[in-house]
């Protein structure tokens, strides 16, 4: 072989690796009860170096020293305390602190609904007045997407302890660009990652409070402002696996990378309107659902590790022949209207 066709080989071999190589996000992960994240954080790393933008990026986060730590858990949406709170969300996520984060997540994105939240003995949340697109499904290098949100946010008063509430109004503007992928490198662990870069604008930010006479005085009111900031997304995880806040000077101010993790299959659990018959079989079961309970759903088939193989909306009949005879040999999970129930293709 010629040297110069060795060369074009090279050529040609480097640039299918980067084409199929790279990470793509194909869609929504599966938001199952009981995961468990548990992240590491530090402030102002010294010489922390968050990657370059492009393809085949090495991201290390293996010498980073943890400051503290936070735990996230999924919960059940429908017995979280504040669901009521945010109707259009159906993610709930606890967070070690107290209280719960809120999403909207569909097969092609995930969304910020809204906070519920504890400060000392007193209990609060707010509630976005736009959902705010964390990501879209499929995602892969160089997607983009531009989004806002705009919180409006009344505490108690715990922060000066002096005044009966406090306000705070924010709009945001966030530009998010996917500008690299490759592997991130942390003590633990590592991943095949998408970076996704969010540029932001604060479009203003006011903090108020609520005075004797029971009227809405200004505390203080900012100008625009904005800011970068880098979240490490994987396949199959409904958060972020690392999180790079950076200042005006391009430096990481503030760093959150995952730990550790509990991943395990979704949870079994008693059903009195639940019934699959045969079980097991090759494939073909037929289901009966106490149609008072639930007028129409969505049936959801996983796997063993989690994931989604199927799905069809259950249109209140009473009994219904649900044929999974494409599936592979091996235990599955029916869900339905939140009751899940064991089956075995045999």
């Amino acid at each position: 072989m010629k040297q110069s066709q060795i060369i074009l080989l090279i050529i040609l071999l480097s640039m299918r690796s980067n084409i199929y190589g790279q990470v793509v996000l194909q869609k929504a992960p599966i938001p199952i009860v009981g995961n468990k994240f548990n992240f590491s954080i530090t402030n102002n790393p010294s010489s922390f170096d968050y990657g370059n933008f492009g393809t085949n990026q090495r991201f290390d986060f293996s010498k980073l020293i943890a400051q503290n730590s936070t735990m996230f858990n999924i919960v059940d949406f429908n017995s979280s305390p504040d669901k009521d709170l945010f109707p259009e969300a159906n993610v709930a996520i606890h967070r070690n602190q107290g209280g719960e984060t809120y999403y909207r997540m569909t097969d092609s994105s995930i969304s910020y609904i809204g906070l519920a939240f504890e400060i000392s003995t007193q209990n609060g949340s707010f509630h976005v007045n736009k959902e705010t697109r964390q990501i879209n499904f499929p995602f892969l290098y160089q997607s983009s997407f531009y989004d806002s949100s705009l919180i409006d946010i009344t505490i108690p008063d715990t922060v000066y302890k002096q005044y009966d509430s406090l306000r705070y109004r924010q709009k945001i503007v966030n530009h998010v660009i996917a500008d690299a992928w490759g592997k991130m490198i942390t003590k633990q662990d590592s991943f095949d990652v998408l970076r996704l870069r969010t540029d932001y604008e604060n479009l203003y930010f006011t903090e108020e409070y609520k005075n004797n006479t029971g009227q809405w005085a200004m505390l203080q009111s900012n100008q625009k402002s904005s800011g970068t900031y880098y979240d490490f997304w994987t396949t199959g995880f409904i958060l972020p696996v690392a999180s790079v806040y950076v200042d005006k000077l391009g430096e990481a101010a503030g760093v959150v990378w995952l730990a550790n993790y509990n991943l395990p299959a979704p949870q079994i659990s008693p059903s009195t309107n639940l019934t699959i018959y045969p079980n097991s079989s090759s494939g073909i079961f037929t289901i009966s659902y106490n149609t008072t309970v639930v007028q129409k759903s969505e049936l959801y088939i996983y796997n063993m590790q989690g994931e989604k193989v199927h799905e069809e909306t259950w249109n209140n009949p009473a009994t219904k022949t649900l044929d999974l005879s494409f599936l592979s040999k091996g235990m599955y999970i029916i869900k339905l209207a939140g009751e899940t129930q064991k089956i075995l293709i045999d």
